[in-house]
């Protein structure tokens, strides 16, 4: 009994006793006696008579001890069996000590038949009780832990992310409807569900395909916090969580609560788009997604009951409080990614999954390693030391039966001129500032370029690739403003304090140097070429955040030699200008290339290469499209070497 019920029964004893409280004698004793042959309605007791007695002894109790005396004073033995004694206590203790998992019904059974107990002497709910009052099995009994509301102070702070049973929907192939399951990352500053989809399993490629989405979408979070399920534990999340320098936080087994707003989330997805939306009719997994996009554009458009604001809202609020870590798709694919090994046979292909795909010839006998991105098992590349190589073309029988077939592993011979400026572009990115690549078109300038990013890691380098260069100054700052994830805006002076505030957030937060390159530059307008010496001023030029790459044709640089452009001439670092092959690298390049798809030698004769060096002019992209039209006449005319004429032939046809 309370203390509140108790105080209403000392309430209920003093109104009785009160008339005669201060009365002596005969007038006492005729009170009580009237007293005890009435009904008196008791709190919490009902219709109760009491004897002249028990009127008598309230009195004493008042006079002695005041209005507690009045008070039910509570049992001696609260809390103990009346039933259960002490021994029977401590054998029950001793059994659940000896088998902790032991039921109650099979405990009270096994009392029974060894004779402690009768099967009506203690009820199982008795029993049941008693061992949780006398706390004889304390594993059952967890502390509650004490839990705060808490929320973080800006949008990607923190991702929530879970799974939760969704519909059925019907499947080709299968000839049951197969359940689905959403997928879905809560925002915990704005509400907002940067990620949220069905998938037809609960497992990582599932998780993969939609966080792929949602960092490329949103951006990247500091913290993905996700409980411990098979899918959030793969070694693959960790991994790709660690390049991409996402802190992956599991909570404790069994703590709902600490995800408390995704679960919440997940009620009201059940109660207002499953219960409300006639999901019985959506029989496919397309549609099923369809119409939880179309609810899911109203949720964000509602104001939340808790931050009072459409989640939508507050995260784009938030968002021009800080500057979102962006990433590329090519980035992403080589961060989640399945690995697969095989050994090349003598016919320069591989196996995988019942196809055959074809590898450049000089891996034949060796084993490889071959990558693809989680979300396209068909985009199959070649790793060589960690490092992409060729992709992986399927078999074409019809292709392989003509003499020549076409050049698929285009990569630069060893001994070309591309060397030298991949040396100097590894300088370059360790001592950052501004770099100049110039070089006639079609010399592989871009190329040789996109061969060193993909060669960088991205948890140490963001690359931003601008080819755009025919623009104002302010399209330009703006271009780069929002490449860099600033924000944007209408007046070149913010736009210059956001670009600056993004490149250096990058550097001194992200720990990641940014990689600039410009390309086509010698299309750069005068004013926005001299905007360059002004934003790469960092503490009165005292710091390099950044690597600026500018790629541009030769007529770039005698433009630069004008006194007023000396400003960024003196900023230039380092200058290369990629040369045409000569004769004998052209010849090397051909080789080069024709071993990588495994023709035989000498399929150009000696006059023949001559030609194509001396039509060229050494420049690759036109020692490339010469080389493939000869090579598609000779394939016409089944020739297995091709002339001097041959070539010319083809140079008609370009």
């Amino acid at each position: 009994m309370d203390r509140k019920k108790r105080e209403a029964l000392a309430v209920f004893r003093y109104g009785t006793i009160a008339p005669v409280l201060h009365a002596q004698g005969r007038g006492q004793a005729k009170y009580f006696r009237e007293m005890a042959q009435k009904v008196l309605e008791v709190p919490f007791r009902g219709p109760r008579r009491y004897a002249e007695s028990t009127f008598k002894a309230w009195l004493q109790l008042y006079r002695r001890d005041g209005f507690e005396g009045l008070m039910p004073q509570p049992r001696s033995d609260r809390g103990l069996s009346r039933v259960i004694g002490p021994e029977l206590s401590e054998l029950i203790g001793q059994i659940l000590a000896q088998h902790p998992k032991m039921t109650v019904p099979h405990l009270r059974g096994r009392l029974i038949a060894e004779g402690f107990i009768t099967s009506r002497a203690i009820s199982e709910s008795t029993l049941r009780r008693h061992i949780r009052q006398a706390g004889l099995r304390p594993s059952q009994h967890r502390a509650a832990k004490a839990r705060k509301p808490f929320e973080k102070p800006l949008a990607n702070d923190l991702w929530t992310l879970d799974f939760m049973h969704g519909p059925q929907v019907s499947v080709a192939g299968y000839r049951w409807p197969q359940k689905t399951y959403l997928v879905a990352a809560i925002d915990d500053h704005s509400r907002f569900l940067p990620v949220a989809s069905f998938h037809l399993a609960e497992s990582f490629a599932e998780v993969a395909s939609a966080l792929k989405q949602g960092f490329l979408c949103y951006g990247l979070p500091k913290i993905l916090y996700c409980d411990n399920g098979a899918a959030f534990s793969a070694t693959d999340l960790a991994l790709a969580c660690a390049r991409l320098e996402i802190a992956l936080v599991h909570s404790r087994p069994y703590d709902a609560p600490s995800r408390g707003k995704i679960e919440r989330f997940f009620r009201t997805v059940r109660s207002g788009f499953l219960d409300t939306t006639l999901v019985e009719e959506i029989t496919r997994l397309d549609k099923l997604n369809t119409c939880f996009g179309d609810w899911l554009v109203d949720y964000h458009r509602r104001i939340h009951s808790t931050t009072g604001q459409r989640p939508l809202d507050r995260y784009m609020a938030s968002l021009a409080q800080g500057r979102r870590r962006t990433v590329t798709r090519q980035e992403l694919d080589r961060v989640f990614y399945r690995t697969l090994t095989r050994t090349v046979r003598n016919d320069a292909t591989v196996s995988i999954r019942g196809s055959l795909w074809e590898v450049p010839a000089e891996y034949i006998g060796q084993k490889i390693e071959i990558r693809h991105p989680d979300d396209r098992p068909q985009d199959l590349y070649l790793f060589d030391h960690h490092e992409p190589v060729a992709r992986l073309h399927p078999v074409n029988l019809t292709e392989n039966a003509a003499t020549t077939k076409p050049l698929r592993f285009a990569l630069q011979p060893k001994d070309a001129p591309f060397l030298e400026l991949q040396h100097r572009l590894d300088y370059m990115r360790h001592r950052r500032g501004l770099m100049l690549l110039t070089g006639q078109p079609g010399t592989g300038k871009t190329s040789a370029v996109r061969a060193f990013v993909q060669k960088l890691s991205p948890s140490a380098y963001k690359v931003f690739y601008v080819p755009l260069s025919t623009v104002t100054p302010l399209d330009f700052y703006l271009m780069l403003t929002l490449e860099f994830g600033g924000m944007p805006s209408i007046h070149k002076s913010t736009l210059f304090k956001n670009l600056q505030k993004a490149i250096r957030d990058y550097a001194e937060e992200a720990k990641k140097t940014p990689i600039l390159v410009l390309d086509e530059c010698q299309y750069l307008y005068d004013k926005t070429l001299a905007e360059l010496p002004i934003l790469l001023n960092f503490k009165m030029d005292s710091l390099d955040p950044m690597l600026v790459i500018m790629i541009a044709h030769p007529q770039l640089t005698p433009r630069l030699q004008r006194p007023h452009f000396r400003n960024i001439n003196q900023r230039i670092l380092l200058r290369y200008e990629i040369p045409p092959l000569n004769e004998e690298q052209t010849r090397e390049y051909l080789d080069h290339h024709l071993a990588r798809v495994g023709a035989k030698p000498k399929l150009f004769s000696e006059a023949a290469g001559l030609a194509i060096f001396k039509t060229s002019g050494g420049i690759c992209r036109e020692v490339n499209r010469l080389a493939l039209a000869a090579l598609a006449l000779g394939a016409l005319e089944q020739k297995n070497q091709l002339s001097e004429e041959d070539i010319y032939r083809a140079s008609t046809e370009l």
